[in-house]
């Protein structure tokens, strides 16, 4: 499996894939290096009695599944494990974006702060002589800043509460079936190998708002009383995770769904619970 892979390693990586490609066979050597191990490693104390290298190949594939996570080795051709600079927007691109908020070459970027960094520091310090710092003072050495107060007025956090109360409440997977019913785009996360479309909208939502949420299908799964973990995980990982998700709004040649979403959100406010 591993001579069928075109796995690829950043610099820090090479030492590791040095090893797999040991294991793989395509190199040979009667050396088992451990360079790819940290020094604090807890695998250094449990090689140093291994027979047959059993140990050690196991050490290797498992930190070549811990860089596979932290991006250190990659797949050429996978979106789950591919490189993490194809994420990122091309060089060229970026330098003919006429929006840029920053120059491209961060020289220029890192001399004007330092510009504005000294220019500040003698404004203060000029200040720091007459005793004139703004919202602030020097005592005994020390600087001291005086605590800003608040600016909102008391009644408006009574009027936010009173706006809020006024909302008709509704569950935010009822919300997301509004969406749905109008722009449709569920309808996209088919199946990974069939293609079929999944039949079970509300577990799908649960996983793409664990998904949006950071929360983790486990804690989902608690939170709902619908679906349990077994079930939102077969959803996840038949259509939304690795390639299922390829063909999802804004990944192919369909229209992002941003571009939709606007008229059928603000058709109507409501209160999520």
């Amino acid at each position: 499996m591993l001579r069928a892979l075109d796995i690829q390693a950043a610099p820090v990586a090479e030492p590791l894939l040095d090893a797999v490609r040991i294991i793989a066979g395509t190199e040979t050597t009667a050396i088992r290096p451990l360079t790819f191990l940290r020094r604090t490693s807890k695998w250094h104390r449990h090689l140093n009695n291994d027979d047959g290298n059993r140990l050690w190949e196991i050490a290797v594939l498992c930190h070549l599944r811990d860089a596979f996570r932290s991006g250190d080795i990659w797949l050429a051709h996978s979106r789950r494990y591919g490189d993490l600079k194809d994420a990122l927007v091309p060089a060229d691109v970026a330098r003919a974006t006429p929006r840029l908020a920053m120059p491209f070459e961060p020289e220029i970027w890192l001399a004007d702060r330092k510009s504005r960094l000294t220019d500040g520091l003698q404004r203060l310090a000029r200040a720091a002589k007459v005793g004139a710092i703004p919202g602030g003072s020097i005592e005994d050495g020390v600087l001291k800043i005086d605590r800003l107060t608040a600016a909102v007025p008391e009644e408006a956090d009574a009027m936010v509460l009173d706006l809020y109360n006024r909302l008709p409440e509704i569950r935010i997977t009822d919300l997301l079936l509004e969406v749905d019913d109008e722009v449709g785009f569920t309808e996209t996360f088919t199946h990974l190998r069939t293609g079929v479309p999944f039949k079970d909208r509300v577990g799908m939502l649960n996983v793409l708002l664990a998904e949006g949420l950071n929360l983790g299908l486990s804690k989902m799964a608690g939170a709902t009383n619908t679906h349990d973990y077994f079930q939102l995980s077969r959803l996840s990982r038949w259509h939304v995770e690795s390639e299922a998700n390829g063909t999802c709004p804004g990944h192919g040649d369909r229209r992002p769904i941003c571009l939709a979403d606007g008229p059928v959100l603000g058709r109507r406010h409501h209160r999520v619970q």
